[in-house]
């Protein structure tokens, strides 16, 4: 196991700049998700980390060793591509011999060695195999079995599920989870997908135009974003995001509730998370507005209400109840501790 540190770690490649200044610290045989959307930045990150790619400056430590120079082999790592990248010639036994090979291992070691990691990821029935004839979360176990054998210090992974069908990627991900905390190895995971990191991430960094917007614990950076962007970046549906003017007595504008809080700016926007509007007055406190209904989607539990406000601004609700009125204004409610407020240039405000 090793802890991984980036410290003012800068790329540009030519004159785009794709990392600034980033700071980041993984720890020991913790499960860590380098969370952005396609150009953040993440996969360059993940590159560099491998030693694939070298970066402009800046520095790279594994337990407090420099490894800025230092080969992929030589840092120990073990890259899992999104395509899993298995030669479709070999069988699995093959495939996951084939580094052991290359790093001159004698054959009646290698058996063994393939034996307990094919054990470990329940995949000794499929030793025989080719790849053509694995499901898509076979072909992933074999990929993390072929970096395994290695034993590596560190794992990378660039978007391993996203080739999955939607209806498996559920069961990979606990897959994944277990299998990392069994092994104690140190996992670098990079996604798009905000499921992913909410659900696998020990901790969570947050990637944008090459700059690390938030690290943190999952839920914490959930309930407590830095600013709009993370805001709006995590949660499905995504944030409702209102503007308000301080008009001399409360702040008003295009969301639902009329409110007044103790800072000193005049223009703010206000954001709150669907599934804390209620069509239930709960509480003395408790905010009221009115929106008016356009769409209802039943989503098992829970009923999405596609709405507008009185301003005509869109707002998204989760609610548990089934029967909405569509068309027709209604009352909802909210406390102003579940709102989150950001100033003029999208920086969180502590209210």
């Amino acid at each position: 196991m090793v802890n991984v540190e980036l410290q003012k770690v800068s790329k540009s490649y030519g004159k785009v700049n794709v990392l600034k200044n980033l700071d980041l610290r993984i720890e020991d045989g913790e499960f860590f998700v380098l969370l952005g959307s396609s150009g953040s930045g993440k996969s360059t990150t993940l590159n560099i980390l491998a030693g694939l790619d070298k970066l402009d400056s800046g520095k790279i430590l594994f337990d407090n060793t420099l490894v800025n120079e230092l080969s992929p082999i030589e840092r120990g790592v073990a890259l899992v591509f999104q395509n899993y990248a298995l030669y479709p010639h070999m069988t699995v036994y093959k495939n996951m011999a084939f580094p052991l090979k290359m790093l001159n291992y004698r054959k009646e070691r290698i058996g063994p060695i393939i034996k307990e990691v094919a054990e470990k990821l329940d995949i000794t029935a499929l030793l025989d195999r080719y790849p053509k004839e694995l499901s898509g979360g076979q072909a992933q176990r074999v990929a993390l079995g072929r970096a395994l054998v290695r034993d590596p210090k560190i794992f990378l992974l660039d978007e391993p599920l996203s080739n999955l069908d939607a209806n498996i990627r559920s069961k990979i991900r606990n897959d994944l989870k277990i299998m990392q905390e069994e092994l104690g190895k140190t996992f670098v995971y990079v996604t798009h997908d905000q499921m992913e990191a909410m659900s696998l991430g020990d901790h969570v960094g947050i990637l944008h135009n090459g700059k690390l917007e938030q690290f943190g614990k999952p839920i914490d950076i959930y309930k407590h974003p830095n600013n709009a962007f993370v805001a709006t970046f995590l949660g499905d549906p995504e944030i409702n995001l209102f503007s308000y003017s301080w008009n001399g007595k409360s702040f008003d504008g295009d969301g639902p509730f009329n409110f007044n809080i103790n800072i000193n700016i005049s223009k703010i926007t206000m954001g709150i998370r669907p599934e804390n509007i209620s069509l239930e007055k709960k509480g003395a406190n408790t905010m009221a507005g009115k929106i008016i209904p356009k769409v209802s989607e039943l989503l098992g539990s829970h009923t999405l209400i596609v709405a507008k406000t009185l301003a005509g601004k869109d707002i998204k609700i989760i609610t548990d109840m089934t029967d909405i009125p569509i068309g027709k204004e209604i009352n909802v409610y909210a406390n102003i501790e579940d709102c989150i407020m950001f100033d003029e240039q999208g920086e969180t405000i502590n209210i």
